[in-house]
Formats: C-alpha cells, sequence, structure tokens
C-alpha cells in the first residue's frame, strides 16, 4: 500500500481540440438533431444503457439520432439488437480525425456518458470545452469532474436517464445553462497545469 502523502492526483487537459479548426460540412450530414456518444462501448461503459432508453421512448426516438464516435464497428450482435428494438436508424458510427471529433461535439445536442467507472473521463471535458451538454452517471470521478456542469443520472436505472433526457434536451434554457457553467468548471482543466503540476512531482 503506498502512503497517501506519496500520492498526487494530476487532472488531464481539456483544451486540445479547441486547435481544430471546425468543418462546417458535417452541419448538413444528418437530418435529426442527434446525441452525441465518444468511445468505447463495452462492459463498464454501459452503452447499453442509452440503447434501452430509447427503445422505451418514442420521444426520443422520433426526434433524435445517436451518433457513436470512435470505437469499433457496430458488430453483428449490436445491429440485431437495434433491429429487434427497432431503433437501427437511429443509429451511426463514426470513425474520422480528431477536427471532425470536435465539429460533432458543437454540434451535438448534447454528450450521453453512461459510464459505471472511469478514472478521468476524457470526453467530459472535451465537452465542456466546446460548448456541449453533458448527461453522465452520477457514479466514480463523473461528479469530481463535471460538478455542477452536468445532468446526473443513475447508470443502472433506464427510467432515470429515460426521464432525464426527455425533460432536458427540449429545453433550450436548461441545455445553455448547462454550456455556460461547463465553460466556467472546464477552466481548470488545461494541459499546461497539467505538465506544470507533474513536473513539480518529479522535481519534488
Amino acid at each position: 500500500e503506498i502512503e497517501e502523502n506519496k500520492i498526487s492526483v494530476i487532472y488531464l487537459g481539456a483544451d486540445h481540440l479547441t486547435k481544430f479548426c471546425s468543418k462546417e460540412k458535417n452541419n448538413q450530414i444528418y437530418g435529426k438533431p442527434y446525441i452525441l456518444y465518444v468511445g468505447d462501448r463495452s462492459k463498464y461503459k454501459n452503452f447499453n444503457l442509452i440503447i434501452d432508453v430509447f427503445s422505451k421512448s418514442k420521444k426520443l426516438s422520433k426526434d433524435f439520432e445517436i451518433i457513436c464516435f470512435g470505437g469499433e464497428k457496430f458488430s453483428k450482435e449490436e445491429n440485431e439488437k437495434f433491429y429487434k428494438l427497432n431503433i437501427v436508424n437511429n443509429l451511426k458510427n463514426v470513425n474520422q480525425s480528431d477536427d471532425e471529433l470536435k465539429n460533432y461535439y458543437l454540434k451535438a445536442r448534447a454528450l450521453i456518458f453512461p459510464s459505471l467507472y472511469e478514472g478521468f473521463g476524457l470526453p467530459l471535458v472535451e465537452s465542456m470545452s466546446l460548448g456541449c451538454p453533458i448527461f453522465c452517471s452520477n457514479t466514480s470521478s463523473m461528479p469530481e469532474i463535471c460538478g455542477n456542469a452536468a445532468i446526473y443520472f443513475n447508470p443502472l436505472e433506464v427510467e432515470d436517464l429515460l426521464h432525464k433526457l426527455e425533460n432536458n434536451l427540449y429545453s433550450e434554457k436548461n441545455l445553455s445553462d448547462l454550456k455556460s457553467k461547463g465553460y466556467d468548471r472546464v477552466k481548470k482543466f488545461s494541459w499546461k497545469n497539467t505538465a506544470m503540476k507533474t513536473l513539480k512531482v518529479y522535481k519534488y
């Protein structure tokens, strides 16, 4: 066991995507507004929670698509489940560059982050830095990272996320409030601070 006074917590930065140029072409790709999911979808990432929510909410499935950026292509099993739940047309998998990822954050209605556990959660700070409202799990490190700049849900309860989405995705005021809080919150996450604090640990 390592002594507590020998442990330093250093947050990652959030400003790397802000340096990329946003390409306007993605603005015309999708006819519907979309919710963004970033990263791998396996195991503790709890991606199936989003699928279960959309399969139960006719309102959400009618009005929104789910863009999955990164991770593996949809597997045969995933596609079969999408077909079975009648939401196959709501889902798209995208694997592109970081400048395209920035564009998806900028155009998204919100990011959903249903993970059961995260040591940090880089998509959370990326979202805050680019004004993308966040819906995320109320467990692990997520509340510590997002503070008051997210709408939290129980990652084990479909109805909780369903109600949070239906009650907030259609409110410009609520989403604008999340964006403002995110911009304020993300000021504490910069790669310069990460580098300086890491250097300090090595020096002392």
